[in-house]
């Protein structure tokens, strides 16, 4: 399943798909005509952009081939039945009606966007809570992947054009993020 692309929010340039292979994501990128900074990050890479206010980066990693495989392939050390793919996005960017709208068409499969409990908030890094008071998740099975919108505004104040951060990681399946 992929995320959705490119749409009318002022500044959404993410024509990428969460467990894309590297090369169609460049490749996606390139089509766009997006210039991006891609660099060698430990024996993954890593896809960086800027455009119109909104900032990316796109962690890749190496990944099982087969989403089905056990536990122990996840762990194994070396690249034997792994692929590189696309397994973190980070998008940056001020807020609005369009990118909120944007964010909410992530839900499907009778999943909902949900606030962080207290508890969940207070695991979060002390930095990202000061930044950004306001932050909901929500999860996907197919691919396993976990989203977190978080907004610099206080809580109980109108949405604006306040920064936003949407983070979203492929989960290895047997062991998701929890929120």
């Amino acid at each position: 399943m992929s995320l959705p692309g490119p749409s009318a929010a002022r500044g959404q340039t993410l024509p990428v798909t969460i467990g894309e292979e590297y090369a169609a994501a460049a490749a996606a990128l390139k089509a766009q005509g997006i210039e991006f900074q891609d660099t060698a990050a430990g024996s993954g890479r890593q896809i960086v952009y800027s455009s119109a206010g909104e900032s990316v980066t796109l962690d890749f990693a190496m990944w099982p081939k087969d989403a089905d495989a056990p536990a122990s392939a996840w762990q194994r050390p070396g690249n034997e039945g792994k692929h590189l793919v696309l397994t973190h996005i980070l998008d940056v960017a001020p807020g609005s009606d369009a990118r909120r709208a944007w964010v909410r068409s992530f839900a499907r499969d009778g999943r909902r966007w949900a606030y962080l409990s207290p508890q969940a908030d207070a695991a979060r890094p002390s930095a990202d809570r000061a930044k950004y008071r306001i932050a909901a998740y929500l999860q996907w099975t197919s691919p396993p992947a976990t989203f977190l919108f978080e907004a610099a505004r206080a809580v109980g104040s109108a949405p604006g054009d306040e920064m936003t951060a949407l983070d979203v990681t492929l989960d290895n399946p047997h062991s998701p993020r929890h929120f």
